[in-house]
Order: structure tokens, then C-alpha cells, then sequence
């Protein structure tokens, strides 16, 4: 077994025609969701006003959404040919974007878990203020 993996060492088989459509359908609707849903997202919060939590939630939708315009199509391509179809730049540029989002997202996510105890610790100690006077 060779420590460095050469183009010999790994070798491809396609996967049957009505797996890749089997498999095809459920990817399909995935993204769909993910676009659709997230566009909803990003239509209503737009009317709410402009807290830190509800533009954490707009930009949480922004990023879910490119992630579902750009990085899962390209992803489920690759997954179901089982091989890279597009150009080299275009794979750097896939990579990059799936983790700037998907890490965007995830720090979204916790800023908004941030302020909501940030919340409930101030409300609670502004109740004990109150209940010592």
C-alpha cells in the first residue's frame, strides 16, 4: 500500500443509471427546500425591524440560501457522478464557498443562541434588582 495515492490507485466505477435517479430525487428536493424555504426567510424578516437577532436571522437565511443556490447543486453533481465534472477554478471556487457559508451560517447560529441568554441573563438579573427592592 503506497503512502501517496496516485490516479492508479483509485479508480471509479459509475453508478447505475436508476440509482443516480433514485438518489437524484431526494437531493433534488433537499435544494429545492433549502432555496425556497430560505428565500422566505429572507422576504419576511426583511419587513421586521432592525434588531441584532432578527439581521443575525437575515443573514443566517442569506447564507443558508447560497449554500442552496451554489454549493449543494455543484455537491450533488459531484456525489452522484462520482467524479469532478466542472473546471479546476470553478472547484476551488465550490470549496471556498461551502466553507465561508457553512461557517458563516454556523457563526450566525451561535451569535444568535449568544443573545438570546444574553437576554434572559439580564432580564433575570433585572428581576432580582427588582425583587431586592
Amino acid at each position: 500500500m503506497a503512502l501517496v495515492s496516485t490516479s492508479d490507485d483509485k479508480q471509479t466505477h459509475p453508478l447505475p443509471v436508476p440509482l443516480i435517479i433514485l438518489l437524484a430525487i431526494p437531493a433534488t428536493i433537499i435544494i429545492l427546500m433549502t432555496v425556497f424555504g430560505n428565500l422566505l426567510v429572507l422576504c419576511f424578516k426583511a419587513r421586521v425591524g432592525r434588531t441584532n437577532t432578527t439581521l443575525l436571522v437575515w443573514n443566517l437565511g442569506l447564507t443558508d440560501f447560497l449554500v442552496g443556490v451554489i454549493v449543494l447543486p455543484l455537491g450533488a453533481i459531484h456525489l452522484l457522478t462520482r467524479e469532478w465534472q466542472f473546471s479546476r477554478i470553478l472547484c476551488r471556487v465550490w470549496v471556498a464557498a461551502d466553507v465561508t457559508f457553512c461557517t458563516c451560517s454556523v457563526v450566525s447560529l451561535f451569535m444568535i443562541q449568544f443573545f438570546a441568554l444574553w437576554r434572559f441573563v439580564l432580564l433575570r438579573e433585572a428581576n432580582d434588582v427588582a425583587r431586592r427592592n
